[in-house]
């Protein structure tokens, strides 16, 4: 048996990554930016966070804080239209920020739907800041405002407004905070609070299942003989499964790669986290495609799957019109969104039909299979590709769902909570399964070129 020195190497190098990965907690909702010339638009949108609340008993203690910082983008020139210029504040009840949220709105109509309206003067600053970038004497704002509200966590949205006239030569900074929390998760909205910790301990256990995989790919090939080295060539099977656990293995990677930038500089790389998205939903739209394959008999009975180009055409539409979905909601969910658009909703809608008549079909494929089946051995396997994988893509459509249902401010940390666990099961159980020890009892791995050319002859009927 070949020695398991590579693979305590692979386990030492991603333990190493993880901690180096591991989120610190450095302003992590820092959000700055620069108007650099006078704007038509009246109403300028800075950003929005999830602020924390204070039960009743509390009523004097804030739940959050924002902390404004406001001067010349060049400070060789003043500002302009600071005259009228001010800050404004909204939350998410539906007679605040959700009621102005479509079409173009006069600051008069605006003003109806703020829950502050704070007006901006300059003043030279007493002493010099590199991390804010201002010299001693040079004009600026700043003031930190106190959030309160005692009946659940809320998003509030902040603007730069002037109703009288255009400006700009602006660089703002903004960093919100919660209060009533650890100090380690302080910097994060009560929507995004400890997914930045889940990341790594989901990232580590899909490198751990990628380094045993792999590992066991190569343990099979160094026990060979150099002539059976020369020939050696791993199965579809297992080159389908590998490519999948692989990008799911970088889409986690993606994604902890933006918090952990996220949490130092306040921005992160939002491009990663969008590239994570998408692999996410290919490798298990390449998951499902394999156990598909699986179901209908391939390299499991002597019966051919006579459904194969059925399954590959229609997993492969189904995972191309995923991914377009995912993009057009990239690019059509702002953030200045409270609830999910009538749009998405009925994209998601679809999606979650789409995955619930994937288990359907799974079931009854899988099902068919066994019935057939006389072999003992192959029956068990399809027992536990069944009951494992039809519980997985039921899961699916559940995600999707609590994706409408839950509340804005626990959605995302329910969604990755739930989703990625039930991710790693799949992926851990199909690794087990394909371990090469395992695997030759219950598929036809040896002889991958006769078998497909098998299952592609039209005398393939069942024994």
């Amino acid at each position: 048996m070949a020695p398991a020195s590579p693979l305590l190497a692979l386990m030492a190098s991603a333990v190493f990554l993880l901690i180096a990965l591991v989120p610190s907690q450095v302003m992590a909702a820092v959000r700055m930016g620069t108007i650099p010339a006078a704007k038509s638009l009246d109403f300028i949108f800075l950003d929005k966070f999830c602020f924390d609340y204070t039960p009743p008993t509390a009523m004097s203690e804030p739940g959050g804080a924002v902390e404004l910082l406001v001067t010349a983008a060049d400070p060789s020139r003043p500002i302009e239209g600071l005259d009228g210029l001010q800050f404004w504040m909204f939350d998410d009840e539906d007679s605040s920020w959700p009621a102005m949220k479509y079409g173009r709105m006069t600051c008069a109509q605006r003003e109806e739907f703020s829950r502050g309206m704070f007006p901006i003067r300059l003043a030279p600053a007493v002493n010099a800041s590199l991390e804010d970038g201002v010299t001693a004497g040079q004009l600026v704002y700043r003031h930190t405002f106190d959030i309160s509200q005692h009946i659940r966590p809320r998003f509030w949205w902040f603007g730069l407004v002037n109703c009288n006239q255009r400006f700009g030569n602006i660089r703002w900074k903004l960093h919100m905070y919660n209060f009533n929390t650890r100090e380690i998760l302080k910097e994060f909205g009560v929507n995004e609070r400890h997914i930045s910790f889940l990341y790594p301990l989901f990232l580590s256990a899909f490198v751990i299942i990628s380094a045993a995989h792999v590992y066991g790919i190569w343990a099979q090939r160094d026990v060979l003989s150099a002539a059976e080295r020369s020939n050696f060539k791993v199965h579809q099977i297992v080159q389908l499964f590998t490519v999948s656990l692989l990008l799911m293995t970088t889409s986690l990677f993606l994604k902890q790669v933006h918090t952990s930038l996220f949490a130092i500089n306040g921005y992160g790389i939002a491009l990663l986290d969008r590239v994570g998205g998408v692999l996410d939903v290919i490798s298990r739209v390449q998951l499902t495609m394999l156990i598909m394959l699986l179901a209908s008999g391939w390299t499991i009975s002597v019966a051919a799957a006579k459904n194969k180009r059925i399954i590959l055409c229609a997993l492969g539409t189904f995972g191309l019109l995923y991914v377009a979905l995912l993009g057009a909601r990239f690019l059509t969910l702002e953030t200045n969104y409270v609830n999910i658009p009538m749009g998405l909703a009925v994209v998601l809608s679809l999606i979650t039909v789409a995955w619930v008549l994937l288990a359907l079909w799974f079931a009854i494929t899988v099902f068919n299979s066994f019935r057939r089946e006389y072999k003992p051995q192959q029956r068990s396997m399809y027992l536990r590709l069944g009951f494992v994988y039809t519980f997985w893509l039921m899961c699916e459509p559940t995600v999707v769902l609590l994706t409408q249902l839950l509340s804005p401010w626990v959605r995302d940390k329910v969604i990755v909570s739930v989703q990625v666990p039930l991710s790693i099961v799949a992926y851990g159980w199909m690794a087990y399964l394909l371990w090469p020890s395992r695997a030759s009892s219950y598929f036809m791995l040896d002889l991958p070129d006769v078998h497909d050319e098998f299952l592609n002859s039209q005398h393939n009927d069942y024994l």
